[in-house]
């Protein structure tokens, strides 16, 4: 009796997983990179943890950097990121072990979305297998790196992240169970 090796749909996603996490793993052990100081550890606003929340909705995104607003051309507005960063210094402190494992299980949670995303919408017809090779070759892209190991580059994978879940709600706004669209 023969038993057959299958690769399901869990196994990919795990395989997934510990791809995205496993390639990043280095990055837990670094330092804070350069301009990290601009949204985390020199910002006088995201120091303040949760009591900074209405000032981080209403000032420039370098506003607790630099006290002045609009100093960058083209004025920088990010409160969603610095306020998870205010709520990561809130709990943690300046630890940059844990702000390199926060942006690693973020990427790992955007491959997640990624795989849903073309299994469901985008490669629907086609073998899984397409997804996970897909999938696998955008976690291992040498061009994410800098995202997951630059921790001010976080507001990128929460970007990412929204932009999928707004595809998905908006195909499933507007195709019909039967594949017609609704419009």
């Amino acid at each position: 009796m023969s038993t057959k090796l299958t690769f399901s749909t869990s196994h990919q996603l795990i395989v997934l997983m510990l791809l995205a996490i496993g390639l990043n793993i280095n990055t837990l052990f670094n330092d804070y990179a350069l301009d990290d100081c601009v949204v985390l550890t020199q910002n006088s606003i995201v120091k303040q943890g949760l009591k900074g929340f209405q000032k981080l909705f209403t000032t420039d995104y370098v506003y607790g950097y630099s006290s002045q607003s609009n100093i960058l051309s083209g004025a920088r507005y990010r409160p969603l990121s610095l306020l998870l960063f205010a709520v990561e210094y809130q709990i943690f402190g300046a630890n940059p072990f844990i702000s390199h494992l926060i942006s690693a299980l973020l990427f790992a949670l955007l491959i997640l979305l990624l795989y849903k995303l073309l299994t469901e919408f985008i490669f629907k017809e086609q073998q899984s297998y397409l997804t996970f090779i897909t999938c696998m070759l955008f976690a291992v892209h040498p061009i994410h790196t800098e995202v997951i190991a630059n921790v001010k580059s976080r507001d990128e994978i929460i970007t990412f992240i929204f932009i999928i879940i707004s595809m998905m709600a908006i195909i499933n706004t507007y195709v019909t169970d039967n594949g017609r669209h609704s419009y």
